[in-house]
């Protein structure tokens, strides 16, 4: 401790305490890397590999197993809106007791792949830029053709000029023209038109009914 803070060494590794950063759709694990942390939390669960015994990185690839999170999200405690991830948890999971030179050799593989879904990602993303320029483009070109006072350019304009209306303004909802059937009813209707349920059909019957 120094001035208040916690220092990290190299490879140390965090799982976080707390319920809304420990789900398996919010999780995330910090990792130190070839440097030096400071912090003052009281936040998160803090993580070191025992170095005769296992690899760091291995270690936090266990922590970002599914296996690892929903038994997390199993064993909160603590009140809702306060619910904390306990420390007998993290203590007691059941780690594979692999040679620390293959658990060197499968997260250098999780590396290797973690990456190149990295590198596709940033591709998405530099794609999605792109796209947007050449779209911008192309308006813009349209607009020169066709001119800035033509009536078919008018709508390239900025969308923030654009009205909001509801959408009962542009589009009628039918739904009062529905015409519920019991099963009872339809019994007597046997015919050769669909009737859906809210996700199926659930019968037929002889006519159109809206």
């Amino acid at each position: 401790m120094h001035r208040g803070m916690s220092n990290f060494e190299n490879k140390t590794f965090f799982a976080p305490k707390s319920h809304l950063r420990f789900r398996p759709a919010a999780w995330r694990s910090w990792w130190v890397y070839d440097t030096m942390w400071e912090l003052e939390t009281t936040e998160l669960h803090v993580l070191r590999a025992r170095p005769t015994l296992s690899e760091p990185r291995f270690l936090k690839y266990v922590c970002l197993t599914k296996q690892f999170l929903d038994e997390g999200v199993a064993r909160f405690q603590g009140v809702a809106g306060l619910q904390r991830v306990p420390a007998e948890f993290i203590e007691d999971f059941q780690v594979t007791d692999a040679e620390i030179g293959q658990q060197t050799r499968i997260a250098d593989f999780l590396d290797d792949q973690v990456a190149r879904v990295d590198q596709v990602v940033a591709m998405r993303r530099h794609q999605l830029v792109l796209n947007s320029r050449r779209h911008r483009a192309a308006l813009a070109n349209a607009a020169m053709v066709l001119g800035a006072d033509d009536p078919r350019t008018q709508w390239m304009k900025s969308k923030s000029a654009w009205r909001l209306l509801p959408l009962k303004a542009v589009a009628k909802n039918l739904d009062s023209r529905r015409v519920p059937l019991s099963s009872e009813q339809r019994s007597f209707r046997r015919g050769d038109y669909r009737y859906f349920g809210a996700s199926a059909v659930v019968d037929m019957i002889d006519d159109f009914i809206f």
